[in-house]
């Protein structure tokens, strides 16, 4: 079964995709494909990515710490969380064009702790 499937992708992506890489609805001669990508990358602004340490007062435990993180986590734009229960330090990175800090903080305190930002 496995075989079969992996020779049918094979046979699919040489006919899908051809011996030039470009997809086979294309025509092989297809002028200004680079150029188009091009302009997409150039066009895309590159994401606002920021890191913020805040002290977490109140964690008690382990699962106190994976609240803060899934909470964290759950943020539109929060790339990674890492909450330490040792430190009591959570180190969040994000994207500040679709989450701020203000909301960051505002998460922390929904689940039940004292969040008090200690560096942008």
């Amino acid at each position: 079964m496995v075989k079969r499937l992996l020779v049918g992708t094979a046979l699919l992506g040489a006919g899908a995709f051809g011996l030039s890489g470009l997809p086979c609805c294309l025509p092989q001669n297809a002028s200004g494909i680079d150029e188009a990508v091009a302009a997409t990358t150039r066009d895309t602004p590159a994401p606002a990515i920021e890191t913020v340490s805040i002290r977490v007062e109140g964690m008690s435990c382990g699962g106190c710490a994976v609240a803060v993180r899934v909470a964290l986590d759950r943020l539109p734009g929060v790339q990674k969380a890492e909450v330490k229960l040792d430190t009591q330090i959570a180190e969040v990175t994000f994207d500040s064009d679709k989450v701020t800090v203000d909301q960051i903080v505002e998460a922390i305190q929904k689940v039940g702790f004292t969040p008090r930002v200690l560096k942008k």
